[in-house]
């Protein structure tokens, strides 16, 4: 490799006159949008400590649920991920979710988790089971 030489700033000339283009200097991956998470989360401005679900988070993850049980017939094994996705998809979910509750789907899977007890819970009370 003592032949090779750099022509410009966007190829390598090796032995045998091949070209090789060399990768740009600036990140592969850049986005121009910064999401502003969780603007109408009621917590909106803790860091670093447990944020509790708040009610609209927990409608939000529990319509989803609901839509998918209906068109699965079952609750898909892939929820947390599933829900991860729509939330990052759905520009409108951005303000009603806390930063903390989205770093990853495992965060989304203590969502599920409330939606569901207090789904119970609601049961429960309708069916008039005392705690």
């Amino acid at each position: 490799m003592a032949n090779d030489t750099q022509n410009d700033s966007s190829t390598v000339s090796m032995e045998g006159n091949v070209d090789i283009p060399l990768l740009p200097s600036e990140p592969l991956f850049t986005s121009d949008i910064s999401i502003n998470w969780g603007a109408l989360h009621p917590h909106k401005n803790v860091v670093g400590t447990k944020v509790p679900w708040s009610s609209k988070e927990l409608e939000y993850v529990g319509n989803v649920i609901e839509e998918l049980t209906a068109q699965r017939g079952e609750l898909p094994k892939n929820i947390n991920a599933l829900i991860t996705d729509r939330i990052f998809k759905d520009t409108r979910a951005h303000a009603i979710f806390h930063a903390h509750h989205t770093l990853d789907s495992t965060r989304v899977r203590w969502g599920v988790q409330a939606y569901q007890k207090k789904k119970e819970k609601e049961r429960k009370e309708r069916l008039g089971i005392l705690f």
